[in-house]
């Protein structure tokens, strides 16, 4: 549901403004929650305990307006953001609106969008498009200097095999590009993070499984809320509950000055809990091609303790020292708008069965 910024060198301004878009798409970034084995029980109470909302807050939510902050985890890397708000809805419907990949992002925010396959090809991608400003950048990338997040070997593939002087070159480049994300894809559900790349474009290499292992041991709230789904992250493709409905989808987004594209995979596992019917929902960013490392959000619902419960860590891709704290005060200000709007379309949805059919009249 939320955000990212692009790569450069270190320091350099495309960077800051990287790290801008990134707030502007939804992440948070702040001090992880320890004890939150009541985030489905008393989603209040967790709020208070662990990210320090009080009172008035806390009696806003009562009376059904939307919280969304943006709280400081001592990682001046990483976005760490939370969201609720009081919803009159059930389990089902939160399951249904988690299973589909367009019900994650508000329609406005999606440029495109596709499901893949279990075994991803090339064709799960054929409605994807290479914006004009990647298909530019590829045709100069080199290794350690590449306006697309991508590994070495990507890199030289695409010097290598596209004809950057010929009038096919974007049918060629557009054609290459659905083969490396369906690869990776495919890796991935094969495999797990291990296959994941490492971004070779800039001075500073990551490995997107690392950055992934780092946001899933600080998610400690969602090993609580479900410990099934956690380890299932955390081993995929092992060790999946048999509760458990997953898929991965890809999608192009417009985010504060840039296009990202995204592999995503979406797990999601309901039951009967000592409190009644819940459903917990993880998403896990596996590809971006601008702004990100990695991303894990997870959204739950108990019908017991009716809220919609978001909470969001992404990892940038901004020079080593993170963000300053004037671009912290930027991030929060991005991040907080874009997820509250994104929470209060949700929860619009959510319960718009609810209302009388002649409410939906002009």
């Amino acid at each position: 549901m939320w955000l990212p910024p692009a790569a450069v060198p270190v320091g350099s301004g495309r960077r800051l403004w990287a790290g801008l878009a990134l707030a502007a798409s939804a992440t948070l970034w702040g001090a992880e929650p320890s004890r939150s084995g009541q985030m489905m029980a008393d989603p209040p109470g967790f709020l208070r305990a662990q990210f320090g909302l009080g009172p008035r807050d806390l009696a806003a939510l009562d009376r059904g307006q939307v919280i969304a902050r943006v709280v400081d985890s001592g990682d001046n890397s990483e976005v760490f953001a939370v969201a609720a708000v009081r919803v009159r809805t059930t389990v089902a419907r939160v399951r249904q609106q988690l299973e589909a990949f367009e019900g994650r992002r508000r329609p406005s925010d999606i440029l495109q969008a596709g499901r893949l396959g279990p075994a991803p090809v090339p064709a799960d991608l054929a409605g994807l498009t290479l914006d004009g400003g990647d298909l530019s950048a590829l045709g100069k990338c080199t290794p350690g200097d590449c306006d697309v997040r991508l590994p070495a070997a990507v890199i030289q593939r695409f010097r290598r095999e596209v004809d950057w002087s010929s009038p096919a070159r974007t049918p060629k480049a557009s054609a290459l590009w659905h083969e490396v994300l369906a690869g990776t894809a495919a890796g991935y559900v094969a495999q797990g993070d291990a296959t994941l790349f490492q971004y070779d474009n800039n001075d500073m290499p990551v490995k997107v499984g690392d950055s992934l292992a780092r946001v899933l041991a600080r998610s400690g709230y969602l090993a609580e809320a479900a410990p099934d789904l956690y380890r299932y992250l955390v081993h995929f493709p092992q060790d999946r509950p048999a509760r458990a409905e997953d898929y991965l989808y890809w999608m192009k987004e417009r985010f504060w000055i840039k296009t990202v594209v995204s592999l995503n995979h979406v797990a999601v596992v309901a039951g009967d809990g000592p409190s009644g019917p819940y459903v917990v929902g993880a998403a896990k960013q596996i590809y971006a091609n601008h702004y990100f490392e990695s991303s894990v959000s997870v959204t739950t619902f108990a019908e017991s303790a009716p809220y919609l419960l978001y909470v969001s860590r992404t990892r940038a891709d901004i020079r080593a020292s993170g963000f300053n704290f004037l671009e912290r005060l930027v991030l929060r200000r991005l991040v907080e708008g874009r997820l509250e709007a994104q929470i209060r379309w949700t929860r619009d949805r959510l319960e718009e069965r609810n209302r009388p059919a002649a409410s939906a009249d002009p």
